[in-house]
C-alpha cells in the first residue's frame, strides 16, 4: 500500500487482489466497527486463511512487514548501508547522502562533519519500507541515550563526543579482542598527550579506502601514504 493512498484506493486494491468480497463491504466496515480509524499503508504480509475483517483490521492497525537490523560494534557506515541493501530497505541508495549530513549530532558534537561513529551498535526492529534518514534517526536516537547516562555517571568523560568516538572507533578497529581493548585505549591516550605520533593502522586503512587503492593487505609501504588521516605522519 503506497504512502497516502485514500482509502478507496485501498479497498480497490484489496478487492482486486480477492481478499475482499467486494469494495462496498469494505467501506460498510470502515464506516461501521473501524469507527473512523485511518487505513495504514507499507508492506503487508497476509496469510492465505485470514478473513476479511481480519485484513481490514491488520492494515488499520498497521502491522506491517518488519525486519531486524543488527548493527554490530565497529560496524562502519558504509558496512551498514550493506545491511541495509540487503533487507531491502527502501531508500537505501540515499544512505551515504544521510550519513554525511551532521544534522542529527549537530547537539551532541557540533564540530562533526558526519554520522560515523555516531550510530549506535545494538539490534532494531524497523518496519519494511522505512526510510534511510528514519533508520539513521533512530540509531541516533539511541546513541543520545546512552551519551547522556554517561555524562550523568560518577566520573564523565573530558573527551567531546566527537572525540571519544573517535578513539572508540579506533581502539575497536585496532583489536576485536575485548580483554585487549583497555590497555589498546590506554596507549593511544598516553601517546595523545604526550605528542606523540598514534601509528594506528586502521587509520592507514582508512586512508587509503579515502583514495581507492585499498586490496585488503596493509603493507609497511602504507605507513607513508599522503592523507590527513594517516596517524603515521604529521
Amino acid at each position: 500500500i503506497q504512502p497516502g493512498a485514500p482509502s478507496t484506493a485501498i479497498l480497490n486494491q484489496l478487492a482486486d487482489a480477492g481478499i475482499l468480497p467486494s469494495v462496498v463491504a469494505g467501506r460498510l466496515y470502515l464506516e461501521g466497527p473501524a469507527r473512523g480509524r485511518e487505513m495504514q499503508w507499507g508492506t503487508y504480509v497476509i496469510p492465505a486463511s485470514s478473513r476479511p475483517v481480519d485484513v481490514i483490521e491488520m492494515v488499520l492497525q498497521g502491522r506491517v512487514k518488519q525486519f531486524d537490523l543488527t548493527v554490530i560494534e565497529g560496524m562502519a557506515a558504509d558496512e551498514i548501508g550493506e545491511v541495509l541493501l540487503a533487507a531491502e530497505v527502501a531508500g537505501t541508495e540515499a544512505w551515504p547522502a544521510v550519513v554525511g549530513n551532521s544534522n542529527l549530532v549537530a547537539d551532541i558534537a557540533p564540530e562533526a562533519t558526519s554520522l560515523e561513529g555516531f550510530l549506535f551498535p545494538d539490534t532494531y526492529t524497523f518496519s519494511t519500507g522505512v526510510t534511510a534518514q528514519t533508520v539513521a534517526r533512530v540509531m541516533i536516537d539511541r546513541f543520545r541515550g546512552v551519551w547522556t547516562e554517561i555524562l550523568a555517571s560518577e566520573e564523565p568523560p573530558s573527551m567531546s563526543a566527537l572525540d571519544l568516538v573517535t578513539l572508540a572507533s579506533l581502539v575497536e578497529a585496532e583489536t576485536s579482542v575485548p580483554e585487549e581493548r583497555r590497555r589498546v585505549a590506554g596507549v593511544f591516550i598516553n601517546r595523545l598527550r604526550r605528542g606523540m605520533l598514534l601509528q594506528c593502522d586502521p587509520t592507514v586503512v582508512f586512508a587509503l579506502k579515502r583514495q581507492g587503492t585499498w586490496t585488503g593487505r596493509l603493507l609497511r609501504v602504507h605507513w607513508k601514504t599522503d592523507d590527513p588521516y594517516n596517524t603515521y605522519r604529521y
